[in-house]
């Protein structure tokens, strides 16, 4: 039974990589600059493996919405920095974790 759901969290793991690998081409292909590192699909890909492939997207549903007022705030003060967005992963993946 262990080895199974091993198995099923590995494979959640992979499907939540590739799903934010391509994102990352398709922003950077659409934007013509950097839009997540690479530390973003490792954790989202750890947060896969731990909700579900499933309830990830929740978790980056929650990361999106909260990262919104910050971009949203840097871009009118014309500050062309780049936002962390592990941190707002972490939480998503908390609020998912604790509805889940």
């Amino acid at each position: 039974v262990i080895y199974g759901n091993i198995v099923f969290n590995i494979q959640n793991a992979f499907l939540g990589a590739g799903f934010l690998v391509l994102l990352k081409y398709l922003l950077e292909f659409l934007l013509d600059k950097e839009a997540l590192g690479e530390a973003d699909i490792i954790v989202f890909a750890s947060i896969s493996a731990i909700l579900t492939f499933e309830g990830s997207f929740l978790a980056i549903f929650i990361a999106s919405i909260t990262a919104l007022p910050f971009a949203l705030y840097f871009q009118y003060k014309k500050q062309d920095t780049q936002i962390p967005f592990v941190p707002f992963l972490a939480f998503g993946a908390f609020v998912g974790f604790l509805i889940d």
